[in-house]
């Protein structure tokens, strides 16, 4: 006696696109580069194509250097020209420079978009940046660097000297 079965099996590769954003450890003094690393990575088996990537920044901090790829400079952001593929398991690498001009927590906020396969990523920073000099009031209500590193927003209100934490109740 014999017995026999078959059996088709369909192997469908896909890409898998991973977004990272690598930066030097803070914090940063006013007015020195940062230089943010944007890993683009393709864990799948198949070429991810018409990806799409660009890259936010906050007030107060502005790219001024682009690596990688080919790149639209405007203030507060960097578009970079669509990556025709990536393919399976590779990587790109694309850096951005940038220059805090005022002290405090700033983001960059970078945002992929891909048409095969269709998808879309986002991933966030933050780096808080320090003023070298000392703050020129010494007021009691003036925030300092311990204030400011604990999270408390400050918003000036008609007098330039005196602040109001913008989470009081």
């Amino acid at each position: 006696l014999r017995k026999s079965a078959h059996a088709t099996t369909t192997v469908q590769a896909v890409a898998d696109l991973v977004l990272d954003v690598v930066d030097t450890p803070g914090p940063i003094a006013v007015g020195q580069p940062i230089t943010y690393e944007i890993h683009v990575r393709n864990r799948g088996m198949k070429s991810a194509e018409g990806v799409d990537v660009v890259a936010f920044f906050s007030e107060g901090i502005e790219p001024e250097k682009v690596e990688g790829h080919g790149h639209e400079l405007q203030p507060g952001m960097v578009v970079f020209k669509t990556l025709p593929s990536v393919g399976a398991a590779q990587e790109r690498i694309l850096k951005i420079t940038a220059r805090a001009t005022t002290g405090g927590n700033h983001r960059l906020r970078v945002e992929l978009h891909s048409a095969n396969p269709q998808t879309d990523l986002s991933q966030e920073d933050s780096t808080f940046f320090y003023a070298d000099e000392a703050p020129t009031t010494t007021s009691s209500n003036t925030p300092n660097a311990s204030t400011e590193a604990t999270g408390v927003r400050y918003a000036t209100s008609a007098a330039p000297a005196t602040f109001t934490p913008l989470n009081a109740a």
